[in-house]
């Protein structure tokens, strides 16, 4: 029932999400439910996997900026650790 979610977390304008189930293909752990009206990008990984044989310095980027996204995510998870 999400009605009784507990909020885990809220996201700012421009966050990715998902990208652990995206890169390791895994099933998603968790539901995203917006607190506005929202748009949202999402892209499978075979159509990403088929635009990237197209256009591999897109995907170069991409994967790039998800690398550093993820960098960010634990950086910010370990200073919460160490804070307490």
């Amino acid at each position: 029932d999400l009605g009784q979610a507990k909020p885990v977390s809220r996201l700012p304008f421009g966050t990715i999400f998902g990208e652990i189930a995206f890169l390791g293909g895994q099933p998603r752990p968790a539901t995203a439910i917006t607190a506005e009206p929202t748009i949202l990008l999402s892209l499978p990984r075979a159509a990403f996997d088929q635009a990237c044989e197209a256009h591999p310095r897109m995907g170069m980027i991409v994967m790039r900026n998800i690398a550093r996204d993820l960098a960010a995510k634990l950086t910010q998870a370990n200073a919460k650790l160490a804070a307490g």
